[in-house]
């Protein structure tokens, strides 16, 4: 009688691939405990020690691992065929998006698109505008929804809308006086600034519009880097310092007044784009190519309004 199951010892090859737990875990979508609970019952069911666990992150197979993942390797690959051949599956669309259009751009897609695919589901995976473009380079998504535009190359990309760049402030008197005074934003930025970390495509738009307006970054006050938009909207609020972020991520801390929302210019909105991307080759499956169509003439005009 066989001790041990798939899971286990699908963990146990995805760890060996990937050299750590906490890759196997990303790449698997469980838990690093749960990854190593599988290989720890895989391990008592055989009777022998897979993994050197040592103080080091990477993880190195015993001798009896290497025989284990020649083996296992290949009934994971036979088993995932199998499943292929036979299992009718509905189409599925697997998406990578930075954090604006993650939150405020695909779930309104997403919804109105099942109502002419509703055969359809997704799979959503989250990283800054770098990391979809490496997502897409690994072949882990088909799609990707960003905020730049890192590899025209290799890359395919289709505009979908234009988000807004703003300055947003505490709400307080002295903002407030300002703000009916007329002052722009480009006005504010030598006091404290927060900004995203690297790699965010709204820092990236940031620092594009911040030397064509002449502002060098020794005239910046960078008080705090952030990754998290929230956690930057909630460290204004408190007032930690400015920011300039996407309007649409910004909208709820304005229409409820908790935050003040300054034009970077007094005569113009400074806009950045947001794209699909996706690899040239191979070209995309049906409901990726259906699915890029219907979210550029959704998209189009729209997510421009918020003031």
């Amino acid at each position: 009688m066989v001790e041990f199951n798939f899971r286990q010892l699908e963990a146990f090859v995805v760890t060996a691939e990937c050299g750590s737990f906490s890759a196997a875990a990303e790449k698997l979508f469980l838990s690093q405990s749960t990854v190593s609970n599988h290989i720890a019952r895989l391990e008592d069911a055989l009777g022998v020690v897979l993994l050197e666990r040592g103080s080091r992150r990477k993880v190195e197979l015993t001798k009896s691992g290497k025989e284990v993942y020649e083996r296992g390797r290949d009934i994971v690959k036979n088993c995932e065929e199998l499943q292929k051949a036979f299992v009718r599956r509905s189409p599925e669309l697997t998406i990578g998006a930075s954090t604006v259009p993650l939150s405020y751009i695909l779930p309104a897609l997403m919804t109105a698109f099942r109502q002419i695919r509703p055969d359809c589901r997704f799979v959503l995976k989250k990283g800054n505008s770098s990391e979809i473009h490496r997502l897409l380079a690994d072949n882990e998504i088909e799609l990707g929804l960003v905020g730049t535009v890192l590899d025209k190359k290799g890359l395919a990309y289709r505009r979908l809308c234009a988000d807004r760049l703003v300055l947003v402030t505490p709400n307080t008197p002295e903002y407030e006086a300002l703000k009916r005074e007329g002052a722009s934003g480009r006005e504010l930025l030598k006091r404290p600034l927060i900004v995203r970390t690297p790699g965010s495509g709204t820092q990236l738009a940031v620092d594009r519009y911040l030397k064509e307006a002449g502002v060098t970054p020794d005239s910046v006050t960078v008080v705090a880097r952030i990754a998290s938009n929230e956690a930057i909207l909630r460290s204004v609020s408190e007032g930690l310092g400015n920011a300039v972020l996407s309007a649409l991520s910004a909208q709820r801390y304005i229409e409820d007044r908790r935050l003040l929302c300054f034009e970077l210019e007094r005569d113009r909105s400074v806009k950045r784009q947001m794209y699909l991307v996706y690899r040239k080759e191979p070209k995309p499956s049906a409901v990726t190519q259906q699915f890029i169509e219907f979210a550029a003439r959704s998209c189009e005009g729209n997510f421009d309004r918020i003031s």
